[in-house]
């Protein structure tokens, strides 16, 4: 019996250069990277169940050493290839490695260890020759070796002390003792020391602190140095015992503790727990600061040879390169200057725009319009005329080629030719008033907003105006458009619309027909109170911007109206956003200009972070930025002055490797499956209902922090072997990501070879995976040229807090697509937030050809991310894609010789790459905010929930009888099973129930259908009740199950109260009309005060929740009265309950055996995992639980077990803490449950929060979350044999 992991992501913990090789410690593999263009080469597991923490390459490069923990291997480098080989077996140390170095003229190397102890080996035999203790007896945060000749070995050590001790083995060694004397100490930092670096020829060494300071010595030998193996002057070990140190430079610029430092020939780069690095100049001044990664922490950097490159890596998964020159060239060649326009004395700028990065164009008051060349200091003046010199309203074409200007006479006036001499094009009269404003729709279509609200759109055509259409902006205060944008919609794009922007943020949509605009959509102050900045589309998505700090996605229905996707805040402080810049090949990475406070700044949302900023003094002055090649200009009116500043926009960063979460996942869900290439759907009996669908591929983002649970919600295979999953994910980083998942069946090599697949005709798969942390994340996860690579699709956003749960059901919508085409995401967290949103899978409905003729500049700021690992990426992903749709159609997809390279297809650089999956923000909960919608809350005393409360675990009911009704059950941590209705059509939530409280913290739920029982006398009437029961696993150890039948079946019957229907014919598929709730609620009820029931029922009414209203009315109207159904109350019938752990349940997962009998599996802080056997009877209107067996195993792990679930009838997977996945066997007995060890597997994934599983007749895929994401495929042939060894651990080590 054995695992093979298949994928796995985490923290990357080391990073080295090797030639022109990067390699990377992911968990125990070692990934290599070819530096050039960021492809993976190839992956090695190095040690197994542990955790890479350095490299030490030797100095001729052939071999490596790779360290970790207490655990230690040689690498040899293979000279054809490049490529790493297992030199011999791992060599395990008593205490942990701090530092490891080749010693030069010798076949030995030393290591640092953890009590201060150096010891040597010999690299042949593995064996330890010396071992020297340091009379400085304690525990060290951190070990360098500074000097590693054979008879000059120098450790620096960073002591808990505070202090860096400095001390050689020779020492001791001389004086024939193995313990050696400190003859040197760095003292001066406030907290331990995290870690030393020296550099010789410079003569410094540098400390990092846990007091957040960088700290450089001046290094000062007395003695002339020695001269070594020809090498150039070096010192020995009675010189490093006489040295003096001088302290030069203590630096502060992170706001947490610094990790790592390194000395470079012109610079120090320095690392920290703020996930950012800076670049330090000799001279104690702070060159650069690079940001990008997120999460906690930036764990390891490196360099490259030249020194052109910095690396690094952080806890959010990812690997980004640097580039020091372009940092530093940024900083040189950025410059501000005042144009000498040789203005009168009384005369001043009004308005600027750029028609490239070296020429600007400039209205003064007096209607003067001048042309300045700064490339060539040249001044032309255009136009000057007294018509426009009190007021001027300038536009400029998206070309850049045209310039629009009105005036207050309603004047317009149109200049072109700036190549050669400026000229007029044409100049006319367009209303009776002022110009309010002017907006180019493209290169030959212009809008302008006169008085009273009228909006004309004028085609420009052989130098004259010819009026297109004609609109009217309801009233309101600012009466004029100040952003607009012509759209394209129907079939071959047959209805014209416009929409537009006005300056109290409300969107207007006009179809445009017969020459006038109808107003057929509006969007009240969808951004604000203080105006829409920007409107425009790519494809069929339409963008909105404002200065409320947020752009808005937008898609079309089939009415033909916009809906709402998402709404995305860019970053704390950017309240202005200004122009959003969409890429040509894809909407992926949208490039932001606003106003950050004082500063002008370009935001990248793909890589989260500000690509420049220049200061200028706010958003309320004229303004234009352009951006060409590596040259960007941004010019400003400020103090009557027009100031310039040129930034030099060469690429800093190049992602090597993508993110996951940037802290711990709280839970991953698989969400459903693939179709094979003949476009059937590969079935197998669901276990489990949050089955979602399938995906092709796509990029982003995923999480930056741990991962905390992690589940399979579907697995299938396609025709030819292929398993394709569909995941969802969430972390601490308040995302949520979704991910398609493929999986490669190829036998893998053994620990410490290459890992190579097979790639027979390129081969393609996609699967989806979801991930919650405190935001949302899409990503696709596949295999490029042999190796697993994961791609982000969506990052989603929306959360305030952790996102510790996520549900996944099928939506309701109506759609002309496959039902499994449309899912609904529901994601809860801290804050009592629960959010919702419906993800369509397989690309758009619409017509990608959708023309949108407002199109923005074009040109992106490349300052960020290299393009060329962008347009890689997207070509790759182009090709899976392109090899699915090939698959699905039945069609072929590639020559039948296999050759990877036949299934490439030109990629129209033009085109829009349309992300296949899409999300739709539908709404959210604040369980605590309740009463904030209501006019007068001292009215309704609603007593709000704790604000610290949260979501800790969620489940879907989905309403048979009604399609767009969804009851998700809410497990919270003050001790409150809610039951929160969901109503898609109308995007609403609110709680319609909820469970007494209790003092203990509900940690899981999960929910149950019970199906086709008969009710009473209704036997052999043909009619059934299906009755809905809920498990909850809380603190205190117990299960309790709840039968919430009654709720759904008032739902529903209120549904039919609502829509006024009279025939007594139609009633729910699933529930009867005559339970008897009123009764069954009587006796079940638990004595609570009946202001609960009311208060929250003033709840629902606050929120305006329709459903809970009409479920009050329709037992009103049927004569029960409040009392008898007391909805909004305490109306969840408690079964029974169970106590089964001494502490906290971490996991549970309950399973149909036969007939009325299920297994409830449960795993707790106790480290217990618990087997009880159950019936449920629901022969009666009341659901009657029964415990038929217990058993379990009392000690299966050495640490809290945090999953389990059923593999088969008789097969239980269990994981834990101590990072063991395990099956037993249960061994039933006439009462009691036993269970007896199989197999177990060590994963690389630390802090396991939560196992998915995938399981089909063959084959099981386990999903393990934690501190990363490990995908494991797991042989079920081998599971007949029971181990005979009782320590799972010593399965693990054979």
């Amino acid at each position: 019996m054995s695992f093979i992991s298949q994928y796995h992501t985490g923290p990357v913990t080391a990073l080295s250069c090797l030639a022109d090789h990067l390699l990377t410690g992911i968990g125990s593999n070692v990934w290599v990277y070819n530096i050039s263009d960021g492809k993976v080469l190839q992956t090695l597991s190095v040690l197994p169940a542990g955790v890479v923490h350095g490299f030490r390459p030797a100095r001729c490069e052939s071999r490596v050493c790779v360290y970790g923990q207490k655990t230690l291997r040689l690498l040899n480098v293979l000279p054809s290839s490049g490529h790493l080989q297992c030199a011999g077996p791992k060599l395990e140390l008593p205490d942990w490695i701090w530092d490891a170095a080749w010693i030069q003229g010798a076949n030995q190397m030393c290591l640092a260890l953890g009590h201060n102890v150096v010891v040597t080996v010999d690299i042949q035999t593995l064996q330890v020759i010396s071992s020297v203790h340091c009379t400085e007896k304690c525990i060290l945060y951190c070990g360098r070796f500074l000097s590693t000749y054979q008879d000059c070995v120098v450790l620096a050590a960073g002591t808990v002390f505070n202090q860096v001790v400095l001390w050689s083995p020779q020492v001791a060694m001389v004086a024939g003792d193995n313990r050696a004397e400190p003859f040197h100490r760095l003292t001066g930092h406030q907290g331990v020391i995290f870690n030393v670096c020296y550099r010789g020829d410079l003569g410094f060494i540098c400390s990092v602190s846990d007091d957040r300071s960088v700290r450089l010595y001046r290094v000062q030998f007395s003695s002339p140095l020695c001269d070594r193996c020809g090498g150039g002057a070096s010192p020995c070990v009675h010189d490093w015992v006489s040295m003096e140190t001088q302290l030069q430079h203590a630096l502060y610029g992170h706001s947490a503790r610094v990790w790592d430092a390194r000395l470079l020939s012109s610079c120090l780069v320095t690392i920290g727990e703020d996930s950012t690095c800076c670049i330090w100049s000799y001279e104690g001044r702070m060159i650069h600061k690079f940001k990008g990664h997120k999460g906690k922490s930036i764990w390891s950097v490196c360099i490259d040879k030249g020194e052109k490159l910095v690396f690094t890596s952080g806890g959010d998964h990812s690997v980004r390169a640097w580039s020091l020159q372009a940092a530093q060239a940024a900083v040189k060649q950025t410059e501000t200057s005042t144009l000498d326009l040789q203005l009168d004395a009384d005369e001043s700028p009004r308005d600027t725009k750029l028609l490239s990065v070296h020429r600007i164009l400039v209205i003064t008051n007096k209607g003067r319009l001048v042309l300045y060349d700064k490339s060539r200091h040249s001044r032309q003046v255009v136009m000057w005329d007294q018509a426009f010199s009190s007021y001027a309203e300038m536009s400029l074409s998206h070309s850049r080629h045209l310039v629009a200007i009105g005036n207050l006479q309603g004047t317009l006036r149109i200049f072109g030719n700036f190549d050669g001499d400026p000229e007029v094009l044409v100049e006319a009269e367009i209303c009776a008033g002022k110009v309010f404003s002017i907006h180019w729709l493209d290169n030959s279509t212009i809008l302008t907003s006169g008085p009273a609200g009228a909006v004309t759109v004028w085609s420009i055509l052989d130098g004259t105006l010819e009026k297109i259409a004609t609109a009217e902006l309801p009233s309101s205060k600012q009466r004029f458009v100040s952003a607009a944008a012509l759209l394209f919609h129907g079939n071959q794009n047959s209805n014209q619309y416009l929409l537009c922007g006005d300056k109290i943020g409300t969107l207007y949509l006009y179809r445009l027909h017969d020459q006038e605009g109808v107003l057929v959509q509006t969007f009240p102050k969808c951004h604000g109170k203080v105006g829409v900045t920007h409107v425009s589309c790519h494809g069929d998505r339409v963008y909105s911007a404002g200065r409320d700090g947020t752009y808005r996605l937008y898609e079309w229905s089939d009415s033909g109206q916009l809906n709402i996707l998402h709404s995305h805040r860019v970053c704390k402080g950017l309240e202005w956003i200004e122009r959003l810049v969409v890429p040509e090949e894809g909407p992926d990475n949208i490039q932001v200009q606003g106003f950050y406070s004082n500063l002008f700044v370009v935001w990248s949302v793909l890589q989260n972070q500000k690509l420049l900023e220049v200061p200028c003094g706010g958003g309320h002055r004229a303004w234009d930025y352009c951006c060409h090649g590596d040259t960007a200009t941004f010019v400003h009116v400020k103090a009557r002055e027009v100031k310039v500043t040129s930034i030099a926009t060469r690429p800093s960063q190049v992602l090597i490797k993508e993110a996951l979460h940037g802290r711990e996942l709280h839970d991953a869900r698989f969400v459903s499956s693939m179709y094979d290439s003949k476009g059937k759907l590969h079935g197998r009996e669901l276990h489990d209902a949050r089955f979602v669908s399938s995906m092709y591929d796509s990029k982003g983002k995923l999480h930056g922090r741990e991962v905390h649970d992690a589940r399979f919600v579907s697995s299938m295979y396609d025709s030819k072997g292929r398993p394709v999953h569909a995941v969802a994910t969430c972390s601490e980083d308040t995302d949520v990501c979704l991910a398609l998942l493929y999986c490669i069946l190829a036998p893998r090599c053994l620990s410490g070879t290459l890992v190579l697949y097979p790639c027979p005709q390129m081969s393609v798969w996609h699967s989806c995976i979801v991930s919650l942390p405190p935001d949302v994340c899409l990503a696709l996860l596949y295999y490029e040229d042999c190796v697993t690579q994961l791609k982000v699709c969506h990052k989603l956003t929306s959360h305030i807090s952790s996102v510790q749960c996520l549900a996944v059901c099928d939506s309701g919508k109506v759609t002309g697509r496959a039902p499994a085409d449309m899912k609904l995401i529901f994601s809860g967290g801290g804050r009592a937030q629960l959010k919702v949103c419906r993800v369509q899978l397989g690309g758009n409905k619409h017509n990608p050809s959708s023309v949108c003729r407002n199109q923005t500049d074009p040109q992106l700021l490349d300052i960020g991310t290299d393009v060329h690992s962008i347009v890689e990426c997207k070509k790759a992903s182009e090709e899976l894609r392109s090899a699915a749709v090939g698959e699905v159609q039945g069609g072929p997809a590639c020559d039948q010789k296999g050759d990877c390279d036949t299934w490439r297809l030109a990629v129209d650089a033009g085109k829009s790459q349309q992300c296949p999956v899409t999300y739709e923000s539908l709404c959210g909960l604040h369980l605590n905010n309740l009463t904030r919608r209501a006019k007068k809350p001292w009215r309704y005393p609603v007593e709000n929930s704790d604000p610290e409360t949260r979501l800790m675990d969620l489940c879907v009911v989905t309403l048979q009888g009604s399609r767009a009704l969804f009851i998700v059950c809410a497990a919270c941590s003050d001790g409150i099973v809610r039951l929160i209705l969901f109503d898609e059509d109308e995007k609403e939530m609110s709680v319609i129930a909820t469970s007494m409280c209790t003092e203990h913290c509900i940690l899981k739920i999960v929910h149950l259908t019970i199906p086709f029982v008969p009710v009473g006398d209704q036997v052999g009437m043909g009619r059934s009740l299906q009755r809905e029961v809920v498990l909850t696993a809380a603190t205190d150890g117990r299960v309790t199950f709840w039968d919430i039948t009654d709720v759904c079946h008032l739902v529903c019957r209120s549904r039919t109260v609502g829509r006024n229907c009279g025939d007594e014919d139609e009633e729910s598929d699933t529930y009867d009309d005559e339970v008897q709730t009123e009764s069954s609620c009587e006796s079940h009820r638990h004595d609570v005060n009946s202001a609960h029931s009311k208060h929250v029922f003033e709840e629902n009414k606050l929120k305006g929740n329709n459903v809970a209203k009409d479920i009050l009315e329709a037992d009103v109207n049927a004569g029960k009265g409040l009392a008898g159904v007391n909805v909004g109350g305490d109306v969840l019938r408690k079964c029974c309950s169970i106590q089964l752990h001494q502490s906290g349940i971490n996991s549970l997962y309950v399973q149909h055996m036969a007939e009325n009998r299920y297994i409830v599996l449960t795993g707790g802080d106790d480290n217990a995992i618990r087997v009880t056997a159950v019936s449920m009877d629901t022969s009666d209107t009341v659901t009657r639980v029964h415990t038929d067996k217990l058993g379990g195993h009392i000690n299966p792990h050495s640490a809290q077990v945090t999953g389990v679930c059923l593999l088969d009838k008789d097969h239980v997977l269990s994981a834990s803490i101590d990072q063991r996945l395990c099956i037993w066997k249960m061994v039933q007995s006439a009462d009691t449950i036993g269970l007896q060890l199989v197999c177990a597997q060590l994963t690389s994934v630390s802090d396991v929060a939560n196992i998915s599983t995938s399981i089909d007749s063959e084959t099981t895929h386990v999903l393990v979350s934690g501190m990363g994401l490990e995908l494991f495929r797991l042989q079920r042939g081998d599971m007949s044999k029971v181990s005979t060894t009782a320590n799972a651990s010593n399965i693990i080590s054979e």
